[in-house]
């Protein structure tokens, strides 16, 4: 299961938190527990401001790791590139291990991020992540004109929704994805 998506921005200086949706607050993993210490998983976070001081760290995190990959890339990068990454984010909290997954564009300075269990399959993750980027450009233009789409945050919330429900890592073959584009059409249509 998913923790949290979040949308931000990739422009130098400080990035921002864009849209953010969190799912599970307690992390499965319980990795490098000491015997003797309390059996219950620590928790990602425990008020809203967590909520957002978690995305901000990511989301800095992620601008960092995006930067450095076009820094060292050898092959120049068009505008529309797509520029993927993963990292485990071992700073938040104690004995708290959280795999992230991210995406990011050069021309529109956007990515999008995936915080997930330990336990989740990052392959499936990615492929989600990049369906979900499909989906997002396919319905509002999210790469070729981001300010357009994020002013949408409904829509957004309808894409990540249908693609991602409750958090949970769908197998997407071409049919089910093309089942969920036509019930997401619908919605989208409905409105």
């Amino acid at each position: 299961m998913v923790h949290a998506i979040v949308v931000q921005t990739l422009q130098p200086g400080e990035s921002e938190v864009l849209y953010y949706r969190f799912y599970s607050s307690s992390e499965i993993s319980a990795a490098g527990v000491e015997p003797g210490a309390s059996s219950r998983p620590p928790k990602l976070f425990d008020t809203p401001a967590e909520k957002q001081d978690l995305a901000r760290h990511v989301s800095r995190k992620v601008q960092l790791q995006f930067h450095m990959k076009l820094a060292q890339s050898l092959v120049p990068a068009g505008p529309h590139a797509a520029v993927r990454g993963g990292y485990t984010e071992r700073g938040w909290k104690e004995r708290v291990e959280l795999p992230v997954v991210w995406q990011g564009w050069l021309g529109s300075g956007l990515a999008l991020a995936l915080l997930c269990s330990a336990h989740d399959n990052l392959m499936q993750a990615q492929n989600v992540l990049e369906t979900l980027s499909a989906q997002l450009e396919k319905h509002l233009q999210f790469v070729s004109s981001p300010a357009m789409a994020l002013s949408l945050v409904e829509t957004v919330a309808l894409v990540v929704n249908q693609f991602l429900p409750s958090g949970r890592l769908l197998f997407l073959n071409s049919k089910l994805v093309h089942t969920l584009e036509r019930q997401l059409e619908a919605d989208l249509y409905a409105k």
